[in-house]
């Protein structure tokens, strides 16, 4: 538009920079012969554009080596736990046996030196019946029912109104060691992951470059993506898992 309609190559050539269509901006300076525009805008701004590519794959690879340490970290202590909940369950089945053993066994000899205290006449303290004992234990319960209810009386008779709970705002975070931050983690591993329309612009980056004479930029950029392929794979590799690398 800025060229059929305005005449304006310039503007066109930073709007086709402004989208990383390289190739087309340097097709419209050359054909409006301003190889100055080349050179002055189009191929600086290619190159701004790789170092910018270089510091945001840089950026992932730090990023993804954190969210993987903390990811196994979380899978390291959830299997502790999943461990140290069998070993817990086995010790209550083996302490809950002895306990009703051990209970059983305990009723019925207390229920024999009653008896045996019954049948000897004894005034003692240990000549006590089960009815007694029956009696002993529904004195107890209306006791803790009257006590209650006096507690209530005197709260009724005060003129102290209870103040209202102040409400508590719900905050929307991710809890520590909960399923939901390892969904967090696995959904964050997998967008850094998806490195492949970042590579096609890189592909056609480094084509633009080496057409115009900046073949050393060209190979640091293609260094820096080997690298950053390496690094998803031994991400990958950490993780155990198939995670799509590109």
């Amino acid at each position: 538009m800025y060229v059929e309609y305005l005449e304006d190559v310039e503007e066109a050539t930073v709007c086709y920079c402004a989208v990383q269509a390289y190739n087309e901006a340097i097709q419209v300076a050359r054909k409006q012969d301003r190889e100055d525009l080349v050179e002055t805008v189009i191929v600086p701004h290619a190159l701004a554009q790789a170092e910018t590519y270089q510091k945001e794959m840089a950026e992932k690879e730090g990023k993804l080596q954190r969210v993987v340490d903390r990811l196994l970290t979380l899978r390291k202590s959830k299997k502790q736990e999943s461990e140290q909940l069998e070993d817990g369950n086995d010790a209550s089945s083996v302490w809950s046996m002895a306990s009703n053993t051990s209970g059983i066994t305990a009723i019925t000899g207390m229920t024999s030196f009653l008896q045996e205290a019954s049948d000897q006449g004894t005034q003692s303290l240990l000549a006590v019946t089960p009815a007694d004992i029956a009696a002993l234990s529904r004195r107890a319960d209306n006791t803790s029912i009257h006590a209650k209810r006096s507690i209530k009386m005197m709260r009724f008779g005060t003129n102290e109104t209870p103040a209202p709970a102040p409400e508590k705002k719900k905050k929307q975070r991710i809890r520590a060691g909960s399923a939901q931050e390892e969904e967090a983690l696995n959904k964050m591993i997998s967008l850094i992951m998806d490195c492949q329309p970042l590579y096609e612009e890189i592909n056609q980056l480094e084509q633009v470059l080496d057409s115009e004479g900046k073949r050393e930029e060209a190979e640091a950029l293609r260094e820096q993506v080997n690298l950053h392929k390496e690094c998803l794979a031994k991400a990958k590799e950490r993780l155990g898992e198939d995670l799509g690398v590109c």
